[in-house]
């Protein structure tokens, strides 16, 4: 069984990668959530959505649980489609170790996704992902 929770909602300014990735000014407000995933009962990821605060940041603050995508589908009509994925392993930081159970000398793989609107190629979200290197497998298809 898998679940999703919420760990933080924030509205904060883009950097300068976030911004540059979803076509907006460094600085501009985006909305910020971050996501825990377990399965059987067990983290396995933390989430880091960036989403544009212009066209988000109401509708989001319904958002509470299960999978973001699949709620801006059925609450905003959104199809995203994944442009890019980037794939990395490193050491947990902040407190990425203490919220995935794990030792701070594991590595994690971090996944950098963007993700645009199906029907306009617009950026709609980049994600950060932080993957237990030692509960997943990852298989990326084109």
């Amino acid at each position: 069984s898998a679940d999703t929770e919420v760990l933080r909602r924030l509205i904060v300014p883009a950097t300068n990668g976030v911004a540059r990735r979803l076509n907006l000014a460094e600085g501009e407000d985006v909305v910020f959530i971050e996501t825990r995933r377990r399965a059987d009962g067990l983290p396995f990821c933390l989430v880091s959505h960036f989403l544009p605060a212009h066209a988000f940041a109401e509708a989001l603050g319904d958002y509470a649980d299960g999978s973001l995508h699949a709620w801006l589908g059925e609450r905003m009509n959104l199809r995203l489609r994944r442009v890019e994925s980037l794939v990395t392993a490193t050491l947990p930081q902040g407190d990425d170790a203490q919220l995935l159970s794990m030792p701070r000398n594991t590595p994690v793989l971090r996944v950098k996704s963007l993700n645009v609107c199906e029907s306009t190629g617009v950026p709609v979200e980049y994600a950060l992902t932080r993957f237990r290197a030692d509960r997943v497998q990852l298989s990326v298809t084109v």
